[in-house]
């Protein structure tokens, strides 16, 4: 028998606790096993993903916040201030605008910040601004540089980047007018009777920003004109088929320009930068027509969207046109489809304590046969751009194959379709109907992926891998209800969320970067 002293207690104890920790962690591993393999079951295909935010911040309008180029500075506004943070959110800049901000643009170069200041409008957008309005830029390099640019009488419709980023483009209210502002040597030249004055609208550049398109109305009918971006010389004027052009695109190898009409009729016209007309779209007349259109980053393809429900396909090589419908049924072979519901979410996909719905599969006994029955909105037709057709397309810069579409009479859902493939890959069925999605502009561990919200407290995101969604944080008791979505332009693992009046950024685990912050 050992006679039991202070440190025999001391190595007893010590030892039970032991025994005890061991024992608990291997119950924990366990545990934690069973719950990883029920997250898989349940959330599907697409993994452990860990999102982290951060706390909200104020802001004016959802529209009012915009990434640099190089994704390095986040601009957004707070009445008449403009406040630019890093990605980690910290301020590095205030500017104090002279009035209210009503539109911001980041210059090509991230050095610049122009902002349209001025007017009464109670909802901040391009749309809003009137005669009192005129432009401020600042400069990120030198806080005591300012300009101040106005249109005087004439009023200022609208402003914009050249892709110089050293030139400011100015619209005169009533299309009289396109002045060309040097930041350099203060020269100005003026461009008359532009077709569109309240937006960019109708105005591309070439990618190395040589030369400008630009539509202008004479005489009954519409033109293109080719500027040199170096003297802001005219080129080249030819007329285009539309009969009331809407907006004109370079492709992304400049090789030609895409012309497409209004509502009105359904023209597309393809043409050569001397003039010629290579191509001419018109499958249907007499009816409601084109409604979005835009290039594949390869060039490969120009999607265009319609108000009969369909994309149609123009291929680069011999400009021939597929087309694709949006069905009322979709069968769930080879589509995969997610469906909305109820479920509660796993701790290590979004914060803790935290339920949040899932999207799943339709709940049927063998999904890959069964059909699906997508929601749909009857449009009311009396009213001018009525709910109906494909309202929003956009080709995934990482995985150019993919394109996704909103048909605006199924606003609830999500199509994604892979050209090369010639298939429907993912319907997204929610809820509510989606307010934005875009496409990570970086590639990421999951190759391609998109996030969308809805007006809800749930942000959703999908890969080829499959989908997640995880609860928005909110503040105060009040909800946070996502109104629009802004990847990182150089990161796949942050993007911004905004709702009416705040905002936050989003980390996503698991992606190259999220430790930098």
């Amino acid at each position: 028998t050992v006679p039991e002293t202070a440190a025999t207690r001391t190595q007893l104890t010590h030892t039970l606790l032991l025994l005890v920790t061991r024992a608990r962690s291997h119950s924990e591993e366990k545990e934690s096993k069973q719950q990883r393999r029920h997250r898989r079951h349940v959330r599907g295909e697409a993994g452990p993903l860990l999102m982290e935010f951060t706390e909200l911040y104020k802001l004016t309008s959802p529209a009012l916040c915009e990434w640099s180029p190089d994704g390095q500075a986040l601009a957004t506004t707070l009445g008449a201030r403009l406040v630019v943070r890093d990605a980690a959110l910290q301020i590095t800049h205030l500017f104090n605008c002279v009035d209210k901000i009503l539109l911001l643009q980041w210059s090509p170069d991230s050095c610049f910040v122009l902002c349209v200041v001025g007017g009464s409008g109670d909802a901040p957008s391009q749309h809003d601004v009137v005669n009192t309005s005129f432009v401020q830029v600042w400069s990120l390099n030198d806080a005591q540089w300012t300009c101040n640019i106005r249109e005087g009488a004439a009023g200022l419709a609208h402003a914009c980047w050249a892709p110089d980023s050293r030139h400011v483009l100015t619209f005169c209210e009533f299309g009289l007018k396109l002045t060309v502002w040097s930041l350099i040597n203060r020269s100005k030249t003026c461009i008359k009777f532009p077709k569109f004055s309240t937006s960019a609208q109708g105005l591309d550049f070439t990618k190395d920003g040589t030369y400008m398109a630009m539509a202008v109305r004479r005489q009954l009918h519409d033109y293109i004109r080719l500027y040199n971006c170096t003297a802001w010389q005219m080129v080249k004027e030819f007329r285009v088929c539309t009969q009331d052009l809407r907006d004109v695109k370079f492709s992304p190898d400049d090789s030609v320009i895409c012309v497409w009409g209004s509502s009105l009729e359904y023209t597309v016209g393809i043409y050569s930068l001397d003039g010629r007309e290579l191509a001419q779209v018109s499958p249907y007349k007499e009816a409601l027509g084109v409604k979005c259109a835009q290039w594949s980053p390869q060039g490969s393809y120009l999607a265009v969207g319609g108000y009969d429900q369909k994309i149609r396909l123009i291929t680069e090589n011999t400009w021939e046109c597929a087309e694709v419908a949006h069905p009322l049924v979709v069968q769930s072979d080879p589509t995969v489809i997610y469906q909305e519901a109820g479920l509660p979410c796993d701790t290590q996909r979004c914060a803790p304590s935290l339920h949040v719905p899932s999207l799943q599969h339709p709940p049927t006994d063998n999904v890959i046969t069964s059909p699906f029955t997508v929601d749909t909105t009857k449009p009311n037709l009396d009213q001018h751009n009525p709910k109906l057709g494909v309202g929003c397309l956009a080709w995934s810069p990482v995985a150019p194959q993919l394109l996704f579409s909103v048909n605006d009479n199924m606003p609830n859902t999500l199509w994604i379709w892979d050209v090369e493939q010639a298939s429907l890959t993912a319907v997204l069925s929610h809820k509510n109907p989606i307010k934005d999605v875009a496409w990570s502009t970086a590639a990421g561990s999951e190759g391609a992926a998109l996030a969308l919200c809805t007006g809800s407290d749930t942000l959703y995101f999908w890969s080829p891998g499959g989908c997640s969604c995880v609860k928005l944080p909110h503040d105060e008791g009040t909800s946070f209800h996502g109104q629009r979505v802004l990847w990182n332009p150089a990161r796949s693992d942050l993007l911004l969320l905004a709702d009416k009046e705040r905002f936050c950024c989003c980390f996503r685990g698991g992606d190259s970067g999220a430790g930098d912050v």
